[in-house]
């Protein structure tokens, strides 16, 4: 089995009437300490749509109560990461 398996993940754009966007800050690596928007991994038989909001209610629970107007869609975002020079030769 590979070391390294790809993970899928959700995000969430969260925005209020004042046109400010919600950030929480992390608190485990990757990127710990650093300020991004919510969202995590998707669990299985699950949609995009689907993991974004139970992710928004774990990590905000006062906001993902389902107030005020929204919209959810699916989406996909790939990112291409070239591996370290003495890796991509091994």
């Amino acid at each position: 089995m590979p070391d390294c398996l790809p993970r899928v993940g959700s995000a969430l754009l969260v925005r209020n009437e004042a046109n400010q966007i919600l950030l929480g800050k992390r608190n485990k690596d990757p990127q710990r300490g650093n300020w991004v928007i919510p969202g995590g991994k998707i669990h299985a038989f699950e949609s995009i749509a689907e993991a974004a909001v139970r992710e928004l209610r774990e990590q905000e629970p006062r906001r993902g109560e389902g107030r005020g107007n929204g919209a959810v869609r699916d989406g996909v975002a790939v990112a291409l990461v070239e591996a370290p020079e003495e890796e991509a030769h091994a």
